[in-house]
């Protein structure tokens, strides 16, 4: 085995008062140790001797770390090396933050040892690593990732998107039918809907039985559920009033706005696929000759043919944007906490604010202008389901050509107006 450290008949004594006499000590790679022992029995005098605190006169012995003599490193170098003392009860450091210190911390290792920094989402993604539980205590997140892994793997997607194995999970698109149709797509104010599923997920809802006394008898008698919904709501709540800085983060947003304009694009080859098979089997007479010729048979129209749309602009500003959400992650990363006054801290709150309702256009959607979020909107037949980036969706559903040309440039421009708001917010994280 791996010799590790090896402390060979160390002498140590403090304002000429020996402490120490001719410690000898071996630990091995893998091995764990206790020191234990009465106060005054030279504990504490080991482990600053150990981590190079001054005051410590050191009258014999040596000390090797990994084939190293660890007596030549100064405290800097050893704690890199990765020897170092840690509070045992740690004092709170106004305006630092867990997160700023370990990313300080790591980042002085790396560059001890000759790396490069960490961008901002890889050291999110290593914290979020380090944070895992064991088996034997299984958060609700885990619970829900393998309940989602379970769900791919039965439906057969479990090699397609991985939902489950995202950093963050995905919060999806909401359609109407709700309280919240108001804010989201016509305001442009963000909503959340949260409820408790399982097993029996959706229970009696719109149907006779959903009644209180129902409810009572065979759904939730404790009203430990609605109960627990309404303090997870609550926490919310606090999470967001009690902030100094609004949590909201736009990495994940961007993601889903992403896949919304990959959809859309999925559309348009299917639509053009589509219109393609369909009229070549037009002129074919395929449709004709395949019919009963004892049946009046109508043959159905031929499509006109799908132009070409530049999503250029589009794909443009959504890089655009891409680029603002990354970099506020990074600011918000580095922002110390009390380093902005509470007037500038309000002016970082007004421009997160407007994220979202950048969204909405004055125009609206076609057909439906009291709908102003360019970025979802509940289907103009449905009512209800959700439809992403509605005005480019459903004008290439009704093959109208001139709404879809329409709306590539309106949600460019929404996507832009987000990211100027994004990037005043950054700006004044990083003036603090």
């Amino acid at each position: 085995m791996k010799e590790f450290l090896n402390i060979n008949n160390l002498s140590v004594s403090v304002d000429e008062k020996n402490i120490i006499n001719n410690l000898n000590l071996k630990i091995n790679q893998g091995e764990i140790h206790a020191i234990m022992g009465p106060n005054g029995s030279g504990k504490s005098t080991l482990s600053n001797v150990l981590a190079g605190k001054d005051g410590y006169s050191i009258t014999n012995g040596n000390i090797s770390f990994c084939e190293e003599n660890l007596l030549e490193f100064s405290p800097d170098e050893r704690a890199n090396k990765g020897i170092f003392l840690a509070f045992q009860y740690p004092v709170e450091i106004p305006g630092v933050t867990n997160i700023n210190f370990i990313k300080t911390a790591l980042e002085s290792k790396r560059e001890f040892n000759g790396l490069d920094p960490l961008k901002p989402g890889d050291f999110l993604k290593l914290i979020k690593e380090k944070l895992a539980l064991s088996v034997h205590d299984v958060s609700l997140d885990k619970r829900l990732r393998s309940r989602m892994k379970v769900r791919e793997y039965n439906s057969g997607t479990f090699g397609e998107g991985r939902e489950s194995e995202r950093q963050d999970l995905r919060m999806y698109a909401m359609g109407a039918g709700s309280d919240y149709t108001a804010f989201l797509h016509h305001a442009g104010v963000p909503a959340l809907n949260m409820a408790f599923g399982g097993e029996s997920g959706g229970g009696s809802y719109h149907s006779l039985y959903d009644t209180y006394e129902h409810y009572k008898r065979f759904s939730d008698g404790n009203f430990i559920y609605g109960t627990t919904l309404s303090r997870v709501n609550g926490r919310l709540v606090l999470r967001l009033s009690e902030a100094d800085i609004l949590p909201f983060r736009f990495v994940n947003m961007v993601d889903n706005i992403g896949n919304f304009i990959s959809d859309n694009k999925k559309l348009l080859r299917k639509v053009k696929s589509d219109t393609e098979l369909r009229n070549s089997l037009l002129e074919n007479n395929d449709f004709l000759i395949s019919q009963n010729p004892k049946k009046t048979y109508l043959s159905p129209e031929r499509l006109d043919k799908v132009p070409e749309f530049n999503f250029k602009p589009l794909d443009n500003a959504f890089k655009r944007l891409t680029s603002s959400a990354w970099k506020y992650e990074e600011a918000l990363l580095q922002y110390k906490k009390g380093s902005l006054s509470a007037e500038k801290k309000s002016e970082v709150n007004a421009f997160l604010r407007k994220v979202d309702q950048a969204f909405t256009s004055e125009k609206g959607l076609p057909r439906r202008e009291w709908f102003r979020n360019m970025l979802y909107a509940p289907g103009y037949y449905t009512g209800y389901g959700v439809k992403t980036l509605p005005g480019i969706r459903e004008g290439l559903e009704e093959r109208n050509w001139d709404e879809v040309r329409l709306y590539i440039s309106e949600v460019a421009k929404a996507l832009d107006r987000a990211s100027k708001n994004i990037n005043s917010a950054t700006r004044i994280l990083n003036e603090s």
